[in-house]
């Protein structure tokens, strides 16, 4: 019914779990409340379709409120790639990791966790910057940086998965640079990338709420296919 998210507890120092199951029923609710309560969960979470409007109501009877709205948007790598403006995207190196970390700490703090309220903004900035280090030491298959005279204003994170299908991780721009293009810039050269290594579909995950994301994608050929509600409840 539940799996504990042990990496998540270790780094906010609670303990925090997730409902297994995609869907909630009134008569199972209770169970998985009284579950995490006997296991001393601090942090419940919960992915519900946007469509399940049974599992949402069940959810929220139970206690579970509203965090993010998860959308996830697809486009094929070889079509049209958008214009971009004349900024040098090129591979991340060493050296760039440290702005990297500052431009993920300020970047992302509209995720669940930081919309929570009850994650403390510090350690929901130290999350990303823990992220994009992690992504630039390998756990991204490619991290790519946007820089103007040298100085690094944004980087995207690509994934070439198998069957033909890859993925946008984390993107992100510097506050004060995101009105220069450096986010379309990062999308043309992903998209490149991955269509180099034979992948045919790209996916990427975003706030649904966060319009200025939205309207990029869309600009860049990205069309929604899915969204999910991220739901958390609290035990203590």
């Amino acid at each position: 019914m539940i799996t504990p998210l042990t990496w998540d507890s270790a780094f906010f120092g609670l303990s925090l779990a997730r409902v297994t199951s995609s869907t909630l029923a009134p008569a199972s609710a209770g169970e998985v409340v009284a579950l995490a309560r006997a296991q001393h969960v601090a942090c419940l979470s919960l992915l519900l379709s946007g469509k399940d409007f049974s599992s949402i109501a069940a959810a929220q009877e139970a206690g579970f409120h509203l965090v993010d709205v998860r959308t996830t948007l697809e486009r094929p790598a070889a079509q049209t790639l958008p214009t971009a403006p004349a900024l040098r995207v090129r591979r991340q190196v060493e050296a760039d990791v440290p702005a990297l970390e500052d431009i993920a700490g300020e970047a992302h703090l509209n995720t669940r966790f930081g919309r929570d309220g009850r994650f403390p903004r510090d350690r929901v900035a130290e999350l990303y910057r823990t992220w994009i280090r992690k992504e630039c030491a390998g756990s991204a298959d490619e991290v790519l940086v946007v820089e103007a005279e040298g100085t690094p204003l944004g980087y995207v994170t690509c994934q070439a998965g198998a069957g033909g299908a890859g993925k946008i991780g984390l993107i992100a721009v510097r506050n004060g640079e995101r009105k220069r293009g450096a986010g379309t810039a990062l999308l043309r050269a992903a998209l490149e990338w991955l269509a180099a290594r034979g992948v045919q579909e790209v996916s990427v995950v975003t706030q649904g709420h966060d319009v200025a994301a939205m309207r990029l994608y869309e600009r860049t050929g990205f069309v929604t296919t899915s969204v999910e509600l991220w739901f958390h409840l609290w035990l203590i």
